[in-house]
């Protein structure tokens, strides 16, 4: 058997945990998937409004209502109560988070459970109490998660500084975190609360992810008890252009930022508008890439104990961020062993034969990966806030099988445009 007719073989999917089942419930899109081996039902509510769609100068509000939906509902009018609703009925899972473009609300229970839960959690997201001093105390909360973060007012202040220059106009330009600023956070009100919550958290807005030990009747459960959920218009999608940087070079000292460093750390990032390649095509050129940059730089001349080499997509945009930490005498050389390879990689084959290498074991493993019910409510809720549908694992492993080195080359020279590249160099602290 040729290795062509080997890989067209393997698509031949006994299973394929990520082609999903749709429906509707009360007006909102419900994608289920059951899952043989499963003992529980996973749960994701996933509202389309998140960090990017704060206001201004209220940057924090969506992720400030996340926590508001902890703090009591009609049935569970106290944290304590909600603490032990979420030990007692939902395995210790109650939880969610908010990122730039969504807010997630997710749980895992006993099948006999879920209408019970089922009604908590929707009581607790549709209709929470969101009291004035359930409001101070949450802000003390956040303000400290923020300060974590930001740790001092130098790191505070540069991180302000560069978001500004990076992306002069966008949303990233306000919004490093969906912890907002500890300023912003000290202005939203529980009026402002309680008028996002109204103004957000409703059908429209709304898409529900369900994965596990389910079946008809679960997705009527679901349409009973959701169906007096408050309606309204869908929000349109938030897409953005990525402005070019207003500079493409940072040098600071740790000590300038706030920070204590031993070595050299440096970055180097690109942003730019989400483009019509394929998400896999980004995926091969971070991981070839990497491969190479970890020999070259690591393996062959001792010069980092490790590079991360990492690509990520947004609703809008796509990112590639390549990170070393080195000695201050070897910056000049890290650079140019860098933008050697790059160059290579984009420009001839010299690495064609280690991209078929890369895309073989990344192909193995994808197809080795145990998916369990949670991960892949996650990996869903993901993919319908990037693209609005759900890839299939069989969409996935034939986009890698199909994939050329001319198609990661082409994504590479995408994601390296010198006019989107921004070069930050941290220097050691000062001794």
């Amino acid at each position: 058997m040729t290795y062509t007719q080997h890989m067209n073989t393997s698509t031949q999917l006994t299973f394929d945990p990520y082609d999903f089942s749709k429906t509707e419930v009360n007006g909102v899109p419900l994608y289920y998937k059951n899952l043989p081996w499963a003992s529980c039902i996973h749960i994701y509510l996933s509202f389309e409004i998140g960090a990017f769609h704060d206001p201004v100068e209220k940057e924090g509000l969506s992720h400030f209502l996340e926590h508001m939906i902890f703090d009591g509902s009609p049935s569970l009018p106290t944290r304590k109560a909600t603490h032990e609703w979420r030990k007692t009925e939902t395995l210790g899972s109650w939880n969610a988070y908010t990122s730039h473009y969504n807010t997630a609300y997710h749980l895992k229970c006993f099948p006999e459970k879920l209408e019970s839960v089922l009604t908590l959690m929707k009581e607790q997201i549709f209709f929470p109490l969101l009291r004035e001093e359930d409001v101070e105390h949450e802000r003390k909360v956040i303000t400290q998660e923020a300060w974590g973060r930001y740790q001092n007012e130098k790191l505070l202040n540069y991180t302000k500084e560069y978001t500004e220059k990076i992306f002069p106009g966008h949303s990233l330009s306000r919004v490093a975190s969906a912890l907002g600023w500890p300023t912003t956070i000290l202005a939203i009100t529980a009026e402002d609360i309680r008028a996002w919550h109204k103004k957000t958290y409703h059908g429209g807005n709304l898409s529900i992810v369900v994965t596990g030990n389910i079946d008809e009747h679960s997705i009527e459960t679901f349409r009973t008890v959701m169906s007096d959920i408050p309606g309204g218009e869908k929000r349109p999608t938030l897409i953005e252009n990525i402005p070019t940087p207003l500079l493409y070079e940072i040098i600071k000292t740790a000590d300038e930022i706030g920070l204590v460093k031993e070595q050299v750390e440096i970055s180097i990032s690109s942003y730019k508008d989400k483009p019509g390649h394929q998400r896999e095509h980004e995926r091969a050129f971070g991981s070839l890439l990497h491969d190479i940059l970890h020999e070259k730089l690591r393996d062959e001349n001792a010069l980092c104990y490790g590079v991360g080499v990492s690509t990520s997509r947004g609703t809008d945009y796509v990112n590639l961020g390549i990170e070393i930490k080195t000695s201050e005498e070897h910056i000049d050389i890290v650079k140019k062993i860098i933008h050697e390879e790059i160059g290579l990689v984009l420009d001839t084959n010299t690495y064609k034969e280690r991209f078929e290498q890369v895309r073989t074991t990344s192909l193995e493993r994808l197809r080795s990966a145990e998916h369990d019910s949670e991960d892949i409510a996650q990996s869903s809720i993901t993919e319908l806030v990037r693209k609005q549908k759900i890839k299939t694992l069989k969409e996935a492993i034939e986009n890698r099988e199909t994939m050329t080195f001319e198609d990661i080359q082409k994504a590479g020279r995408y994601m390296v445009d010198p006019k989107y590249t921004v070069t930050e160099v941290i220097l050691p602290s000062v001794k």
